[in-house]
């Protein structure tokens, strides 16, 4: 996953491994090995379960923006909690330069791009992960 910074710079994701292993899960769910459950359905997309959301670039991304900010406060101070999430984001570009993706991880919550290549999957905007014990908001 390629995250493309406000100012310009862009990063690979550190997700990359896990993020390859989950593609191939879900574009090929049913040669896998995996569990009947996750098996695609009628020929559409593999279930991963309630605490899996897969994100298509076609959405709005206000859609996946509310999502996410929900599931940050859900997480945030969950440092003790039993929740598990993944995102996954398919291979496409998310966001805009107008309209920048801005996600906040919480705790036991992961951010991976499904794609072979880190630059398959791009992020408009930032993936942040704050400390809340910090100052100033987990920045400083």
């Amino acid at each position: 996953m390629t995250i493309q910074q406000p100012d310009g710079r862009r990063r690979a994701g550190r997700a990359i491994a896990l993020g390859v292993v989950l593609a191939t899960a879900v574009m090929t769910a049913g040669a896998t090995g995996l569990p009947a459950s996750a098996a695609p359905h009628g020929g559409g997309a593999p279930d991963l379960g309630p605490n899996v959301t897969v994100f298509d670039p076609g959405m709005p991304v206000a859609d996946i923006q509310a999502t996410l900010d929900a599931a940050h406060a859900a997480q945030v101070d969950a440092e003790m909690g039993t929740a598990r999430h993944a995102y996954l984001f398919k291979p496409g570009t998310y966001g805009t330069a107008e309209h920048p993706l801005q996600i906040k991880v919480g705790y036991y919550t992961e951010i991976a791009g499904l794609g072979a290549s880190p630059t398959d999957v791009v992020i408009n905007g930032k993936v942040e992960v704050y400390n809340r014990c910090l100052a100033d908001g987990g920045t400083a």
